[in-house]
């Protein structure tokens, strides 16, 4: 088995993947790993000119521990503004796999896919102004990038925005909104969040009870009726 890729990279510790959508792909990976560097970049400028296989490939390469072979792949599409490979491009350069560690140009790649509407990179965003991981702390900005999360229905994003409003991080505390984002999360079938939302429960009188429900359930219908209104929550940097 090959040890090695095209670009000169050991695999390091296999990252969870997704299975193969196309046998194809597995056999293109087999191939960049036995070839030359020559060979490889012929195979990427022509059997990889469709950008899906390339972005496929990539993926289960990073997913290898091949960083090299990931960042070479990754790179053009970011480039042609490719929002999951700009994500996880931002990932590489976040942890240091494959190129030095660039907290600055992670940042700005998962900006540039999180506004093109993509999830992850939000509910990522969200999290690193919230611990001030990679940027100075900001708070503000992490409750709008989960709030953009949550409305499309991330549940990480959902338990998230709970949180900070239970403790009033950067906003002042609001049990009753912070009871509406447990009890969507939990209808999803997080366990996590029903606990949560139970609790939230407890701690309001009668009156703010029926006041959560019905916060709860405006949500939920406001996330079913308008799928794409997240992108008016999206904050501009």
């Amino acid at each position: 088995m090959p040890t090695v890729s095209p670009w000169g990279d050991h695999p390091g510790t296999k990252r969870p993947g997704h299975p193969w959508r196309n046998p194809i792909v597995a056999v293109l990976l087999l191939l960049l790993l036995l070839v030359g560097y020559f060979g490889g970049s012929y195979l990427v400028r022509h059997a990889l000119a469709d950008q899906e296989m390339r972005l496929d490939l990539a993926i289960k390469a990073l997913n290898g521990g091949f960083d090299r072979t990931a960042l070479k792949l990754l790179k053009p599409l970011a480039e042609k503004g490719d929002a999951q490979a700009q994500y996880r491009l931002a990932i590489m350069y976040e942890h240091g796999w494959g190129t030095p560690r660039d907290g600055k140009r992670a940042v700005g790649l998962y900006l540039q896919a999180a506004k093109q509407g993509l999830v992850s990179a939000q509910a990522r965003l969200g999290e690193i102004y919230l611990r001030g991981m990679l940027v100075l702390q900001d708070l503000a900005k992490a409750r709008q990038w989960f709030a953009t999360a949550a409305m499309a229905g991330n549940t990480d994003a959902q338990l998230e925005l709970a949180n900070i409003y239970e403790r009033g991080l950067g906003v002042s505390q609001d049990h009753i909104e912070a009871y509406a984002w447990n009890a969507v999360a939990a209808a999803t079938g997080n366990t996590l969040a029903a606990g949560q939302r139970d609790r939230n429960l407890r701690t309001l009188s009668l009156d703010d009870q029926v006041k959560a429900e019905a916060r709860a359930n405006a949500l939920a219908t406001s996330m079913k009726a308008k799928p794409g209104s997240s992108a008016q929550l999206t904050p501009s940097t």
